[in-house]
């Protein structure tokens, strides 16, 4: 089942990452620096990185090659 996600105000933070970052490292970056601020944030929570339509980030768009931060952007 595919669920449509829609912008939501304040969703997009800066995070500061390696450029060669893969999603694991990027999930992982975000959830720290959002526990750093937000002490109900609940770090037990699986959480998944998105494109802005909402698809699960797992490979780069239009491409077969594993997502990386610098072959997206």
């Amino acid at each position: 089942m595919d669920v449509q996600y829609r912008h939501v105000r304040g969703s997009r933070h800066v995070v500061t990452v390696p450029r060669n970052a893969e999603a694991a490292l990027i999930v992982s970056a975000a959830c720290a620096k959002f526990a750093c601020h937000d002490r109900c944030f609940p770090t037990d929570h699986q959480f998944e990185l998105r494109y802005p339509d909402g698809i699960l980030v797992q490979k780069l768009p239009e491409r077969d090659a594993a997502f990386t931060l610098n072959g997206y952007k």
